[in-house]
């Protein structure tokens, strides 16, 4: 039911109207993408479906999930705002949703084996568009910082009670991610982790690999030194670095590039 409003200076149309506002509306062109790339259908093949008839899917599980994480969502109990959104419900083709503590249930149940499932069929998913990608591929590998209440969670580096996952990206595409507790160096295990992660990138591709000071250990630096690989690994401008800079020749350094052009300080190749 609308009406009409009057208009006064610009040419725009309003109406009243009784229909209910959403900020979700996107999540329908995240699932026209899932249902092109048959993603639902990967998911019930690839994990454990209900041990009943009037049990949920594993699809049903994981779609609202998904939508509740591109939605901005950060804890399970914030699937109740995609259960109150009816009309982009019936959308998406959900006919229900689990509560929260139903969907923390089987997140628990699928424990190590399902997360390994669904790494797989993540892959299966990124391998396509990784295949198209130019003959170079740039690794971005470094930790992350998730903040979390729970009773096992431990201190970070930074001070702040959590965890702290390694995550490697492929030209913007997830590639590889461990989940860490927040206690251990972020830099502890980083290079087997890139090479887990170079698993999943096509064969014959250049690597260049770039991440943070966590990955200084000297075998991260000399498995990106071998032919067809180079790196970038960000270090802080304290004094060693000031130091080690200034020793060295200067036909060791060049400028390199960044968004504002040219730098006009030297930098370490």
């Amino acid at each position: 039911m609308s009406e009409s409003l009057t208009q006064f200076i610009l040419p725009i149309k309003l109406e009243k109207s009784s229909e209910r506002l959403t900020s979700l509306g996107g999540l329908v062109v995240l699932e026209e993408m899932a249902r092109a790339l048959k993603v639902w259908e990967k998911v019930d093949g690839a994990l454990e479906g209900p041990k009943s008839g009037r049990g949920y899917e594993p699809d049903e599980f994981v779609q609202p999930l998904v939508g509740m994480l591109h939605a901005g969502g950060r804890r399970l109990e914030e699937l109740r705002e995609l259960r109150g959104e009816r009309e982009v419900l019936e959308r998406l083709g959900l006919e229900a949703v689990p509560d929260a503590g139903t969907v923390g249930d089987w997140l628990r149940r699928q424990g190590m084996t399902g997360a390994a499932e669904i790494a797989q069929v993540s892959q299966e998913l990124i391998a396509e568009c990784l295949n198209q990608e130019p003959e170079a591929l740039t690794l971005d590998v470094d930790a992350t910082e998730i903040e979390a209440e729970k009773q096992e969670a431990q201190w970070t580096y930074q001070q702040v009670k959590g965890y702290r996952p390694l995550v490697g990206y492929g030209k913007g595409w997830c590639v590889g991610h461990e989940f860490g507790e927040g206690s251990p160096s972020p830099g502890a295990g980083i290079g087997e982790f890139a090479r887990q992660c170079e698993a999943a990138l096509p064969e014959g591709k250049r690597i260049y690999f770039r991440s943070e000071s966590a990955a200084y250990p000297a075998a991260v630096i000399n498995q990106y030194s071998q032919a067809g690989r180079s790196f970038t690994i960000t270090a802080d401008l304290d004094q060693a670095v000031r130091c080690e800079i200034a020793h060295r020749p200067e036909t060791s350094l060049e400028a390199l590039p960044h968004r504002r052009g040219l730098g006009d300080r030297p930098r370490d190749r």
